[in-house]
């Protein structure tokens, strides 16, 4: 891993690119901290910059700075010709919640409410609308004493409200 010194030279201007619409416009992360993706798209990028990666692997357990990091390398197709961004599932423990150092570090009550985000996304899976799997995973999360933000089913690549049952879509 590179040094917090090779990464942020001190007598370096780190370039920010810019925010693709998607960091931006949908209204989720972006709305309940809206400098998070400035920082990761200037840290992602910057590490890409660094390696040179022909290919960049990261999992979906965090779908909207996936979406934005696939949308800031297409806007940076110059810079990055190559590079092939892939999104994979999410790796999840046993009883379902996703494997992560985060988490590891729940103690066996909060763990036990933070299931609730399992069983309110394997909800809006099962529901037949997106009102029906927004309304599932809503009273889920609440029946668990979860704060909630969002509980939404969004266009999969724009983040968007859907307009269609038929385009590919997912709750977030």
């Amino acid at each position: 891993t590179p040094s917090v010194e090779m990464v942020y030279p001190r007598d370096h201007q780190i370039w920010q690119p810019l925010l693709p619409p998607v960091a931006i416009t949908p209204q989720l992360e972006d709305l309940h901290r809206p400098e998070h993706f400035a920082g990761v798209t200037q840290v992602v990028a910057r590490l890409i910059d660094l390696c040179q990666p022909q290919r960049l692997l990261l999992g979906e357990k965090d779908y909207q700075q996936l979406r934005v990091i696939i949308e800031m390398v297409k806007q940076e197709s110059t810079r990055w010709p190559d590079l092939v961004v892939e999104g994979h599932p999410t790796i999840r423990d046993p009883d379902g919640l996703a494997m992560s150092s985060r988490n590891q570090l729940l103690t066996t009550s909060e763990r036990t409410r933070a299931l609730g985000l399992v069983s309110a996304l394997q909800a809006a899976s099962a529901a037949d609308t997106a009102i029906e799997a927004e309304s599932r995973m809503t009273q889920i999360l609440l029946e668990h004493g979860l704060d909630i933000d969002y509980a939404v089913v969004r266009d999969a690549t724009t983040l968007q409200p859907i307009t269609s049952q038929q385009q590919p879509s997912r709750a977030l």
